[in-house]
């Protein structure tokens, strides 16, 4: 299926118009791209496990320190990684709850046993 654009005397291919240069890219849609793409890495973070995560982060420090990559991809990789620190604390502080969960119902129970035998 042929993709129809408006051009100024109506429909036209557009195929044709990009063989003459013509198209020119909306930044609406370079906006709603990004976004978009945001959107996916961070859900694409959100299943990540912990181990995993570091080993990108370590990764993309490793790219950003060794200076060989270009600014704009610095920026974007500096953005994923502070992504993915916010992701790390997530789920450390998730494993903190349920450590202090298990330590709060260890105590618990060590006490309970203690007024039994008393």
């Amino acid at each position: 299926m042929r993709k129809q654009v408006i051009g100024s005397g109506g429909f036209e291919d557009k195929n044709l118009i990009e063989s003459r240069g013509e198209i020119k890219e909306n930044k609406n849609d370079k906006k709603r791209d990004s976004i978009m793409a945001g959107k996916n890495q961070k859900s694409d973070i959100s299943k990540l496990n912990f181990e995993q995560t570091i080993k990108e982060l370590t990764g993309i420090v490793a790219k950003i320190e060794q200076g060989e990559i270009p600014l704009q991809d610095s920026l974007e990789q500096y953005e994923r990684g502070m992504a993915l620190i916010k992701h790390c604390r997530g789920i450390l502080a998730k494993a903190e709850k349920r450590i202090e969960k298990i330590s709060e119902s260890k105590a618990d129970s060590q006490q309970s046993n203690e007024d039994l035998f008393q």
